[in-house]
């Protein structure tokens, strides 16, 4: 409970002195950039957390840590293979996805 209260306490910190530097069109669009990588990141990262379920009944109910092993190298392959191209794409089109949305050159 209180690791939740301190990561929301750093976030909204960290929005109020984005929002203060900054302007608050560029806090909007930080906030719209952040909400696209979180979502992607959540996508991507679902691969590892079915790895890890299915690892976890693989080494508990076979007692094989060279299986389990392998399934662990192949959710981090397939996690690093699955994030790269969303890195890649976001940082190439973010810009686009922000006028888009109607949000201006200066952001």
């Amino acid at each position: 409970v209180s690791q939740s209260l301190i990561s929301a306490a750093c976030e909204i910190i960290e929005l109020a002195l984005v929002g203060h530097k900054l302007s608050t069109s560029a806090l909007s669009a930080y906030v719209i950039v952040d909400l696209l990588v979180r979502l992607t990141s959540d996508f991507v990262g679902s691969v590892i957390s079915a790895g890890n379920t299915l690892i976890s009944q693989i080494a508990e109910r076979e007692d094989d840590a060279a299986k389990a092993g392998r399934y662990l190298q192949l959710s981090l392959m397939l996690y690093g293979i699955g994030y790269l191209p969303c890195v890649v794409m976001w940082a190439f089109c973010m810009d686009k996805v922000l006028m888009f949305l109607g949000y201006d050159d200066n952001i």
